[in-house]
């Protein structure tokens, strides 16, 4: 009789054992519950399946995964849903960027905002302004009106892209510089970039090149001169997404 207690004892943990086999995964759940199973299909973007048990599976995807599951934990490996994309479906971004135009012996400054549609994940449309100076003093400053497209690599949260701005730069003659006349033209701004993050805010980093022409008249003590200006400057910058 002993033996046989011995033996139920013995039994009993090992059938446990292996019914809970493979559902050793882990989600920690934002409202602070831990729930335990066997992660399914996990892609790392945007959708997961979690077993509870061989008759229940929940199914998270998208904005619904990164609102509701805060880590998922596979075997000891962790991996927390603010690496999940968070782009996927088309939307509105409102976008505000400083960049440095760097060129020997001045360096300018930019400053714009723009806004648009995301399209696709890895497709951005939108349109905007701002102030650009060229050479970081007055008489020069300059006002462009752009359309902008941005192209995402990969469909990740860090991912490298390419930008295209191109539109008109206005000027405004500075008569405090003796300037009568200013006209400005077409600009090309292609950069490429890297995105940080894709929640709101984020970042991103970018390096490209910015070409502009403009002509300035000026009279200064009744000598009348005509200057066209081809600006070509490196472009290095920070945006800030919404």
């Amino acid at each position: 009789m002993k033996h046989l207690f011995l033996i139920f004892i013995l039994i009993i943990p090992m059938c446990m054992m292996a019914q809970s086999e493979g559902y050793t995964d882990k989600l920690l759940l934002k409202n602070g519950s831990v729930l335990y199973g066997k992660v399914v299909k996990f892609n790392g973007t945007d959708t997961l399946e979690f077993a509870l048990s061989e008759k229940y599976t929940m199914t998270f995807y998208n904005k619904n995964l990164s609102r509701t599951v805060k880590k998922v934990i596979m075997t000891g490996v962790a991996v927390k849903t603010n690496e999940i994309f968070h782009f996927d479906d088309p939307g509105f971004y409102f976008r505000t960027q400083f960049s440095l135009l760097h060129s020997q012996p001045k360096d300018g400054y930019s400053l714009t905002v723009s806004g648009g549609y995301r399209v696709k994940p890895w497709l951005s449309l939108g349109v905007g302004g701002g102030i650009d100076n060229y050479y970081a003093e007055e008489g020069y400053d300059m006002y462009p009106l752009f359309a902008e497209a941005r192209v995402y690599f990969y469909k990740k949260n860090v991912t490298p892209y390419f930008a295209m701005r191109t539109g008109y730069a206005f000027v405004s003659p500075d008569e405090d510089q003796g300037q009568i006349q200013a006209t400005g033209s077409l600009f090309y701004n292609p950069v490429i970039g890297l995105r940080l993050g894709s929640g709101k805010p984020h970042i991103d980093l970018f390096a490209g090149i910015r070409l502009q022409s403009a002509f300035y008249e000026t009279l200064t003590n009744q000598f009348r001169s005509e200057k066209d200006i081809d600006f070509k400057r490196y472009d290095f910058g920070i945006g800030i997404n919404f």
